[in-house]
Parts: structure tokens; C-alpha cells; sequence
């Protein structure tokens, strides 16, 4: 097409010289020219497609029967047995595999055929052993995926996923593997899984909130509540210690025997700087996430509509009746552990780090928090005044929406959040 171009466009050039080009030959050029511009468009959408499939592949998160499978094959292909679908609650630990030694022959399985992988846990997940190993594991699960663990064609076959899914594990196996050889990995390692295992339950919370912001709204109208699911955040949770780890161990079982909780309850760790609205909020919207659960019967989203008065009052009245069965919203026939409020002596004393940056307002801070230390003042002084739009901190809520013991608990924090006076200190 381009050479068939340069002959027209030679050709324009003498007839320019010599005079005007014919109609057909006019016709001919914008054909030409509308051809080769299409084709320019066609390859640069291909190229955008390209580089946007490779930048979703990149942040898309595997699907769990897709890393399961990945995972089972990793344990496979190193000789170990990793047993799917179990009821237990714990991990077996399985020591794995140490790396081959130079010159050292390789394991096979008792078929003589499949090999057995020793990755070189201090190598790069994509050099060496390290490769071959993952490129088999990808081999055997666009092999075998489908038959043997069910997966559906667009994850067998989808290479960069499977290589992703296993390169993750790979490196969580490679901290397992450091972790039982030397004293300040195992350290790092079982702090993490500590982490990681508050992180899980503060976003538990997280959701159960989250589940009650519906009909919390639609009780106290869309109008009154404005900003609550901005309000909504992971970080802000308290959170559940096992008793583990840290913190006043004997104050933790006097408080766990007052709740009446069982002897394997978690603690709820308060976050001492919550304002007393954002506790009375987050107590609230916990009634109703755990009340629409236990109701079994989802409020209509597809209306945007607040509940008529009688809706209203006969939702609250269910609400109420519910609620005074239970001693705590956080305790509940239904968790595998009970809760309880631990001693102020395990509380938290400093907001969390947010990885995504969302403010915390000044309304979300307990003033008497701010007024204890100067570093409680700066951080205080730092934070904003919600947006204007914002109306969920001049709802006052009522007190009998909540459980006994959570009741009492409120009535033992501070109530001088917003007195004026307050205001003027930390002006």
C-alpha cells in the first residue's frame, strides 16, 4: 500500500508540474491516505491493548482456586504432601526442601519420570532452579488444571497469572525457609503473620460495619448520615489481640471473666484517640451489621429511598428486641471466639498508619486524647475539619440501640469531646 502511495504521490507531482490530477486519481489518494491512516489507529489500539492487558495482569489478584492449585503443585513438585479441604485449624509445618549441592544429582518421584524441585531459597525467583521450577509448576497447571482441580479455561491458560500466583508463593516459602534457619528471620517472619492476622480481623470488622451502613441509613435518613461510609476505614478498628503476645495479661483475664467471655476470647484493644461520636458510631453500625446477619433478610438497594416512619419504627422495634438478648454486640453464639474489652492499659494510643492516606478529621479525635501530650496536640492540630457535607457528626444516636455491656462501657468514656471549652484549649 505504501509502495502503491509513493507511485500516486510521484505521479501527483509531475501532473502538479504540468497541471491538475485527474478525479480518479484525487478518488485513488483519499482512498489511499483514509487505508493508511486506519492502519496506523488499528496498530496503536493494539499496542494500548497490549500494554493495558500486561498492566492488568500485573495488578489482578488471583483467584483463590487458582492459588490453591498453584500452591499444591509447588508442594507437589518438591516431594512434599500438602493435604486440601482439611478441617483443621492450624498449618502443618513442613520442613522444606534444602538446596542442592553442586555436583549433586537431583530427587525424582518413586515413578522415576516427575522431578522433584530443591529451589535455591537465597536466588532469585526467576534465575536458575528457581525458574525451572516455576515454569513447571505453569506447565502442569495448563496440563492438568482443568481435570484436577477444576479451574476454568481463562485461568489455565492465562501464563502471566499462574507465574504470578506462583512467584508470590515462592517468596512466602522462601520467608518460611529463612525463618527456620536463622533466629532473626523467625523473629521477622512470626511478626508478620502476627500483623497480617490483626490486619484479617480488623477488616473483618471492617465488613460487618460496612453491612450496616444500609440500613443505618435508610433508619436515620440519607440527609443525617452523610460522610458514614467515608467514616468506614480498617486502620480505625479496634483490634483483636489473642493475648499472646503483649500487653497486662492478668488485667486482660480479670477483664475477659467480668465480660464472661471464654478463655480463648479476643481482646478488643481500643483506639484511646476515637472521639466519643466515632466509638458511638462504629458501636452502632456494628448493632445493625450484626442484627441485618443474624435477620437473614437484605434491605433493598435498589431503592434509594429512607424508610417511611412506620418502616422505621417497626425495623427499630425488631432491632431493640434483638438487641436486648445480647450482652455485647461483640459477643455472639455464632463467632468461633468470644470478645471482650480489654483494660485501658492495652489500649493504643497512636492512629495507625493509613497506607492509602485518608484524612482523620477533627471530629473523629478525642479532645481530651489531644490535650494529654504535646505529640497528641500535633497530631490533633494536623487533621482537618470534616467536609461541610458531612452531617453523620450532628446525628445524636440513640443510647438504648446498644447491648448492656456496651452501654456501660460508653458511659465510662470521656464526654467532653466537644465542649467548647475543649475547642479553645487546642485552638
Amino acid at each position: 500500500m505504501r509502495l502503491h502511495l509513493r507511485m500516486i504521490n510521484k505521479s501527483m507531482s509531475q501532473r502538479q508540474i504540468g497541471g491538475v490530477l485527474t478525479a480518479e486519481e484525487k478518488a485513488e489518494v483519499k482512498r489511499l491516505a483514509k487505508a493508511q491512516a486506519e492502519e496506523m489507529v488499528r496498530k496503536a489500539l493494539a499496542g494500548l491493548e497490549k500494554q493495558y492487558k500486561r498492566a492488568r495482569t500485573k495488578r489482578a489478584k488471583a483467584p483463590t482456586n487458582l492459588v490453591r492449585a498453584v500452591q499444591h503443585e509447588m508442594y507437589a513438585l518438591m516431594g512434599l504432601e500438602r493435604r486440601l479441604g482439611s478441617q483443621r485449624t492450624k498449618k502443618l509445618h513442613v520442613a522444606l526442601p534444602e538446596p542442592l549441592a553442586p555436583g549433586v544429582e537431583g530427587r525424582f518421584a518413586p515413578d522415576g519420570k516427575t522431578r522433584w524441585y530443591n529451589p535455591d531459597w537465597d536466588a532469585r525467583v526467576d534465575v536458575g532452579v528457581n525458574l525451572e521450577f516455576i515454569t513447571a509448576v505453569r506447565d502442569l497447571i495448563r496440563e492438568k488444571g482443568g481435570i484436577k482441580h477444576g479451574l476454568p479455561s481463562e485461568l489455565t491458560e492465562n501464563d502471566e497469572l499462574i507465574i504470578k500466583a506462583a512467584h508470590t508463593y515462592f517468596r512466602s516459602l522462601r520467608r518460611r525457609y529463612q525463618a527456620d534457619h536463622n533466629a532473626e528471620a523467625k523473629a521477622k517472619y512470626e511478626n508478620k503473620l502476627q500483623a497480617d492476622k490483626h490486619y484479617q480481623r480488623r477488616r473483618r470488622r471492617t465488613d460487618i460495619l460496612r453491612e450496616g451502613v444500609l440500613p443505618f441509613r435508610k433508619v436515620f435518613g440519607r440527609g443525617m448520615t452523610e460522610g458514614v461510609d467515608e467514616l468506614v476505614i480498617s486502620p480505625w478498628q479496634s483490634s483483636e489481640d489473642s493475648g499472646n503476645v503483649d500487653g497486662d495479661r492478668s488485667a486482660r483475664e480479670d477483664e475477659r471473666r467480668k465480660a464472661g467471655a471464654g478463655t480463648h476470647a479476643l481482646e478488643l484493644r481500643t483506639l484511646r484517640w476515637k472521639s466519643q461520636k466515632m466509638r458511638m458510631l462504629y458501636l452502632v453500625l456494628a448493632v445493625f451489621g450484626r442484627f441485618q446477619a443474624e435477620r437473614g433478610e437484605e434491605v433493598d438497594e435498589d431503592t434509594m429511598e429512607d424508610f417511611t416512619a412506620e418502616e422505621r419504627d417497626a425495623y427499630l422495634e425488631q432491632l431493640r428486641t434483638a438487641v436486648r438478648t445480647w450482652r455485647s454486640v461483640s459477643i455472639s453464639r455464632n463467632q468461633q471466639f468470644d470478645r471482650f474489652r480489654g483494660p485501658v492499659v492495652n489500649d493504643f494510643d497512636i492512629p495507625r498508619e493509613d497506607k492509602h492516606r485518608r484524612p482523620i478529621y477533627k471530629e473523629c479525635i478525642s479532645r481530651k486524647w489531644a490535650k494529654e501530650t504535646s505529640e497528641h496536640t500535633q497530631v490533633y492540630k494536623a487533621a482537618g475539619k470534616c467536609p461541610a457535607t458531612f452531617t453523620i457528626f450532628d446525628l445524636e444516636l440513640p443510647m438504648d440501640l446498644l447491648p448492656e455491656l456496651d452501654q456501660e462501657w460508653m458511659k465510662k468514656v470521656e464526654t467532653t469531646d466537644f465542649s467548647e471549652s475543649g475547642e479553645d484549649a487546642l485552638a
